[in-house]
């Protein structure tokens, strides 16, 4: 039954792609936003009666993926249209039918993310702990190099550049490339693995220092004005509670949302301040002015131009195919994309997924960014099919990788690295961060084989 309701769903998604107005339309775009609630409210109903903990990857998807392609047509076009960013010009013919394709996308997600198993219903279990095991050595390894990369980051200037960068200060590109930044990638790859096993560890002594270790380097990335990597461990950190400690319901995990968000939102209209104590505080009272409820999520509604401006350029002009994902293809090897792009008589913009929408709008070597959309990436990328297969994939793999989570690690880490980037998904490139997940598992491979091989010799010393 629920097969035949998913894809039921994605025909009817279909049929509104084909039927969508070549104008705004606002009483189309609302018929979209409830067909997308009640699908919504279809699959969480569903999956309750197997659990009812809500702390999982899909429920942070599509909460953000619903603020970055229904909210601003229905709730802020028809009286606040230059909300923000919607300011900068944009083809709103294309409104109606991107609201469409983001919701033939959604149903396609959902369509791969189902278990379609029969399944006992039971009340759900807590502290489900993997099957797999890890040694103590394992977890002080991680440790050690997150300090070091941690360390060198700071020590080559990565800390100075991400300052200027949230501060406007000159010098300061996201885009700019040095040896603070590969020890950034290390650093960040151990605390989301600190952050993935925190709830494995049975040794309370090294739990607490991981928890610590955890807080205080988030708390040292958030005064730069850089909220990915706390949001990143703060999603793990939830969605482990939820599974391995106790179930977290529907109301709590909104409340959550809310202040979460609401405290973002902070963040995000006070950064371009010094992060001083006084000055910062200062700067909140004046700047966070809150008109609509929606307001305190603008970080994510503000991507919903991207995927009108992505589509509209598809359209006016071709699909780019492969070529956007040039960037992060050839991410897992240091220099392969420099050397790529140098071959390429094209501008860079337009093989760094992602860039595109920026590049059109603001031209090349921008010292900001206007960011990106996922149903916008894959649509330029490969027109409607290409949205259909993109997001049915994306929804098998964490599906797939969930299910494989409790009997290998490999899994395991993936799924909760897709967790870390769960909110940011639906408001970025297609391709999740290869570097990050090859990386990390690399790295998970060569600790576990050294620290397996410590602790099979020290048990060995010890039984002579």
């Amino acid at each position: 039954m629920k097969l035949v309701l998913n894809i039921f769903f994605c025909l009817l998604a279909g049929l509104l792609v084909y039927a969508a107005p070549n104008t705004y339309d606002y009483g189309f775009c609302v018929l979209v936003l409830v067909l997308f609630l009640l699908n919504v409210i279809y699959y969480f109903v569903s999956k309750q009666t197997v659990s009812g903990n809500v702390a999982n990857f899909d429920f942070f998807f599509i909460f953000s993926y619903g603020m970055t392609n229904f909210i601003y047509p229905v709730f802020y076009k028809p009286n606040n249209p230059n909300y923000t960013v919607f300011e900068l010009p944009f083809n709103d013919n294309v409104i109606s039918k991107s609201t469409a394709i983001a919701y033939l996308g959604f149903t396609f997600f959902v369509l791969g993310i189902c278990n379609y198993r029969k399944l006992k219903i039971k009340k759900a279990k807590t502290n489900n702990k993997p099957l797999f095991k890890i040694n103590s050595l394992f977890i002080k390894s991680i440790f050690l190099v997150a300090i070091l990369s941690f360390i060198g980051y700071v020590a080559t200037g990565g800390l100075t550049v991400i300052q200027k960068v949230y501060s406007s200060g000159d010098g300061g590109k996201l885009t700019e490339v040095g040896v603070y930044s590969y020890f950034n990638n290390v650093f960040v790859i151990c605390a989301n693995l600190l952050a993935i096993f925190v709830f494995l560890i049975k040794d309370k002594k090294t739990k607490i220092t991981a928890f610590a270790f955890i807080i205080i380097c988030g708390v040292i990335m958030l005064t730069t004005g850089s909220r990915t990597l706390i949001l990143g461990l703060g999603l793990i950190l939830i969605v482990s509670y939820g599974t391995f400690v106790r179930r977290i319901t529907m109301p709590v995990m909104i409340l959550f949302i809310l202040i979460g968000s609401f405290f973002m939102t902070v963040i995000q209209t006070t950064r371009t301040q010094e992060f001083s104590s006084k000055s910062w505080s200062s700067s909140a009272s004046k700047n966070v002015e809150i008109e609509s409820p929606f307001d305190i999520f603008n970080d994510l509604i503000i991507n919903n131009r991207n995927l009108y401006v992505l589509v509209d350029f598809a359209d006016e002009h071709q699909n780019v195919f492969f070529l956007s994902a040039i960037s992060d293809l050839t991410s897992p090897i240091p220099g392969l994309f420099r050397y790529v792009s140098d071959s390429m008589n094209v501008p860079k913009e337009l093989i760094s997924g992602g860039d595109l929408p920026t590049f059109l709008e603001l031209g090349p070597n921008s010292d900001w960014g206007l960011g990106t959309n996922l149903v916008g990436e894959t649509y330029v990328g490969y027109s409607y099919f290409g949205v259909c297969i993109i997001l049915f994939l994306w929804g098998f793999a964490v599906r797939k990788s969930y299910d494989a989570s409790e009997n290998n690690i490999y899994a395991f880490v993936i799924y909760f690295l897709l967790v870390s980037h769960a909110i940011f998904f639906p408001r970025a490139f297609y391709l999740y961060q290869p570097r990050t997940v090859v990386w990390s598992l690399l790295l998970v491979f060569i600790l576990l084989k050294i620290t397996n091989a410590l602790y099979r010799k020290r048990k060995h010393l010890k039984m002579r």
